[in-house]
């Protein structure tokens, strides 16, 4: 007889009635079969068990024989207890895995925006720290399909086949296949699957991560170009003849009492003047104080000419100009004369009259002349009128009178890629060049500053200077006829219809102070200065760019994944009553059933595609026979997998042998 639940043991040959035991096991000598000859399941021939050896007793046998000294053998109880290192150990690989792919994400935000030292080691820290979490994942959702299979398999009977595929599935995907897992054991199915979809989060970590052209930013100082008016003042014959000397803005003429006074606006001032007021782009290029390969910009300020423009009702101290000559009245579309008169070279009619009574006055200026306009601004507003009129639209006519002015620039100078950009430019008028009533002798500290101004401002009502007239409209008469060089200057004309542009004062105003800050440009010029300022500069580097949204997602998935499943299989730890697992012990002890015995005869080698009418047996785990405890009439129930209609359910807490 078995000691489990006295079944008979199979004999080895006819006529042999021994068995074995644990107790001497090891000193049997098991024949080698070589070839077993079995057939099926209705009939077999009997393979020989290694229980039916010669030299084995059976324990009943063995316990027979005790010597009334020793004490009878002690039946051995399973163990209800939850063994405290299997779900700690769960729940840790899911914290260290939802922790390392927290250091992941913050690690890739710590590199997001900064250069890119080396583009190889924090990729890789990052692939390896999503590798980690999703190994910790995998591992924890693992621990909980173990206990969720093995508490599965107390509940309902499964095929041989598809136990093979519940306990192997996270090793092998192939059992996927297997379609009874998706009608019998669906939840099983799912917490697998997760075994083998967390570490796809893997694909996603690299393209997270990537580099990017971007602009490093730093302070730096910059020696850039700018001017001081203030440096003419001073600046005489003398300087003139130096060697090396550079330009001033004017050119001096020598007093009998050996002082200077204005003569003309110099060389340098008038070439550098017309490349200026020339330029198409407004500014003409200052050298780029950037280091190499980077961008660069400064704020900066200077106290320079500009003009002021306001509008007048009126041609002032004229009898030959008044508004009623500009259109729609007159034919002029534009008209600038020039109230002061002065020789071709800037300088006051004043001066060519001097006698010796009064040639103490010789290059004294007594008033800085304004720079008065009058133009035509075309409101496109059509007017009923019939088809002789000269003018269809309505012509409003403006006359304006720019001052030349004390003021102070305010601007912001950008250099990106080499290209010169102005971001912002500010002008602020201090006070009139020369107020009514005051006077500019050649003795004065500032004159030389003075005649700087003076000799730029020249200049521009003299580009401005001449007019423009047009008779009509529409026909053949739509052109305008230009006795003026404003033509040439850009920004200030239609091109089409060269009439005026809209806001025409304030773009009279905006050119000449784009002149004046493209004087800066002329290295050759006494006014312009090199200076040192603190310049924010950008250098183009390859950056960190991190895409966080996929990444953050697929990491929230798999981590809310993994809480599910861990839930799962601690919910399977509670109903099991004990810790589980998949070891080779674990189903050395849950198979010890004599009917697997006879079921499993000529399969013992462990061999790979068993037949269909033994991997479709259904078998369950749990109550499957009783024991005798060798101390007592005790009867215990023993737990292991077994037939259908062999097996009952496990009690939580009873004994079990």
């Amino acid at each position: 007889m078995d000691p489990i639940c006295g079944v008979d043991t199979v004999p080895l040959r006819p006529g042999s009635a021994t068995s074995l035991t644990a107790r001497n096991y090891h000193n049997a000598k098991t024949p080698i079969i070589r070839k077993p000859v079995h057939k099926d399941f209705s009939g077999y021939v009997p393979m020989p068990l290694i229980s039916d050896h010669p030299s084995i007793r059976t324990e009943t046998q063995s316990a027979s024989r005790l010597k009334p000294s020793q004490p009878p053998q002690e039946t051995k109880l399973s163990n209800w207890m939850i063994q405290w290192h299997s779900p700690i150990l769960m729940l840790s690989l899911m914290f260290f895995g939802i922790l390392g792919m927290a250091f992941h994400h913050t690690y890739n935000r710590i590199l997001d925006g900064n250069p890119v030292d080396d583009p190889q080691w924090p990729q890789r820290l990052g692939t390896a720290l999503a590798v980690f979490a999703q190994m910790c994942l995998s591992a924890s959702i693992q621990h909980a399909y173990t206990q969720l299979v093995w508490l599965s398999v107390k509940q309902q009977s499964y095929e041989i086949r598809t136990l093979n595929a519940l306990f192997s599935i996270c090793y092998s995907p192939t059992n996927f296949l297997n379609p009874k897992l998706y009608r019998e054991a669906m939840l099983s199915v799912i917490i697998a699957s997760l075994v083998w979809l967390v570490p796809l989060c893997s694909i996603v970590a690299p393209a997270s991560l990537t580099s990017i052209s971007g602009l490093l930013n730093s302070n730096m100082t910059c020696n850039i170009s700018t001017l001081d008016f203030q440096r003419e003042n001073g600046y005489n014959a003398e300087n003139i003849n130096a060697p090396g000397q550079a330009s001033a803005l004017f050119s001096l003429d020598p007093n009998d009492n050996l002082t200077f006074y204005y003569n003309s606006p110099s060389m340098d001032l008038k070439r550098f003047f017309e490349l200026a007021s020339l330029s198409d782009s407004g500014f003409l290029k200052l050298p780029n104080p950037c280091q190499s390969g980077s961008n660069c910009s400064y704020n900066y300020s200077f106290d320079g000419p500009s003009y002021n423009c306001q509008e007048r009702a009126d041609f002032a101290n004229s009898t030959s100009l008044n508004k009623s000559m500009l259109i729609p009245t007159g034919e002029w579309l534009y008209l600038s004369p020039s109230q002061t008169l002065e020789d071709p070279y800037g300088r006051p009619d004043l001066w060519l009259d001097m006698t010796a009574d009064n040639e103490t006055d010789i290059g004294t200026f007594f008033e800085e002349p304004s720079l008065w306009i009058g133009y035509v601004d075309n409101t496109t507003e059509r007017l009923d009128v019939d088809a002789s009129a000269a003018w269809y639209y309505r012509m409003e006519p403006h006359v304006f009178e720019c001052i030349l002015y004390n003021a102070t620039y305010n601007y912001t100078m950008t250099f990106i890629n080499g290209d010169m950009n102005i971001g912002s430019l500010a002008v602020y008028p201090v006070s009139p060049l020369l107020s009514a009533g005051s006077t500019m002798p050649p003795t004065d500290p500032n004159y030389e500053a003075f005649s700087a101004y003076h000799a730029v401002g020249f200049l521009y009502r003299r580009a401005l200077s001449g007019n423009m007239s047009q008779t009509s409209d529409h026909g053949l008469q739509d052109y305008a006829i230009s006795n003026s060089a404003i033509q040439e200057i850009p920004g200030l004309l239609d091109p089409d219809t060269q009439a005026p542009l809209p806001d025409f004062p304030s773009r009279v105003e905006r050119q000449f102070s784009n002149i004046i800050l493209s004087l800066a440009a002329d290295l050759n010029l006494y006014s312009q200065v090199n200076i040192t300022t603190q310049c924010p500069t950008s250098t183009i580097v390859l950056k960190w760019k991190y895409k966080p949204f996929w990444l953050v997602l697929t990491y929230f998935l798999a981590a809310s994944a993994t809480i599910l499943a861990v839930g799962v299989g601690l919910h399977s730890f509670r109903e099991n009553g004990y810790s589980a697992d998949t070891s080779f012990g674990t189903f050395l002890t849950t198979t010890r059933n004599p009917t697997l015995d006879r079921l499993s005869q000529g399969y013992c080698l462990g061999q790979a595609n068993l037949p269909q009418e033994f991997t479709g047996q259904r078998l369950r785990f749990g109550q499957v026979s009783c024991l005798k405890t060798s101390s007592s009439k005790e009867t215990l129930n023993h737990v292991a997998f077994g037939l259908p209609d062999e097996t009952t359910s496990i009690i939580l807490g009873e004994n079990y042998a």
